[in-house]
């Protein structure tokens, strides 16, 4: 069995109205905070720039982000998708930044790796145990490359929501979530989401990560356990959720998700 390497783990949170990722992690081992930075939006996104500019005050940003516009992509691969990572040159607040533009394929995992670039998997649909096999050639390509899989940190993107009850969850995200799939749905071929798609979509074998504090935790331990991640990304507002819901969510994530999956 492959030893685990003990390292701290991080949380961020992706709120689509914010276009921008929040690191909400304490205890970080570095003097700054190491924070990735990436969108669906795009590497030209001015709201990526924006957000690049206002977490660099805060610590040391990494950007990772698609060449091309990608929003609700899924797991469709386009033309544009060829797996090469183009590093570019971008100025962020009057200095040159170094950031990585995307093609992104199945075989981004072993370019990536063999980079020692760290890769999140975006788990929006099917069975989460299933991308195990991702993690494991993103572990595998890096030792046969030569870098520390722990230098390069394999995170988790997927869809979610945080409230005080899991009903409440339930009754908050439900609506502008299937809208907002259906939606997507009409575009990239598939059928519009009903509750029966929701509710198994919400179960523990299911990509959701939706529930109070309690239920959130177990499902980000148990991807941490068959996936082996060291990071996590909740999209949040993927429907048209009020903004205080929002930002409630984002505090329970911080304040009362993290330090039970912490301490697990």
């Amino acid at each position: 069995m492959e030893e685990r390497i003990t390292a701290p783990f991080y949380f961020q949170c992706h709120c689509k109205s914010l276009r921008s990722n929040l690191n909400l992690m304490k205890n970080m081992s570095t003097t700054k905070p190491q924070i990735l930075l990436t969108n669906d939006d795009g590497i030209q996104s001015p709201g990526l720039w924006a957000a690049a500019a206002s977490l660099s005050t805060l610590g040391h940003v990494t950007v990772t982000a698609p060449r091309e516009q990608s929003s609700g992509m899924g797991r469709s691969l386009p033309n544009a998708s060829d797996g090469i990572i183009h590093e570019q040159r971008v100025q962020v607040n009057g200095h040159d930044w170094s950031v990585f533009a995307v093609g992104g394929s199945p075989e981004s995992i072993v370019r990536a790796g063999t980079r020692g670039l760290p890769v999140a998997l975006a788990i929006i649909g099917g069975n989460p145990d299933r991308f195990s096999f991702f993690a494991d050639l993103q572990r595998r390509t890096l030792l046969e490359s030569g870098y520390d899989p722990a230098l390069a940190p394999l995170a988790v993107h997927a869809h979610g929501y945080v409230a005080d009850t899991t009903e409440q969850a339930v009754e908050e995200y439900y609506n502008s979530y299937a809208v907002a799939m259906t939606q997507l749905g009409r575009e990239r071929g598939w059928g519009p989401m009903n509750r029966q798609q929701f509710e198994m979509m919400r179960g523990p074998g299911g990509s959701l990560v939706l529930g109070d504090v309690e239920t959130v935790a177990k499902k980000i331990i148990r991807m941490r356990e068959i996936l082996g991640i060291d990071r996590f990304m909740l999209h949040i507002s993927v429907g048209t959720l009020p903004h205080h819901q929002v930002l409630h969510s984002i505090e329970l994530l911080g304040n009362e998700v993290a330090p039970r999956v912490e301490s697990a």
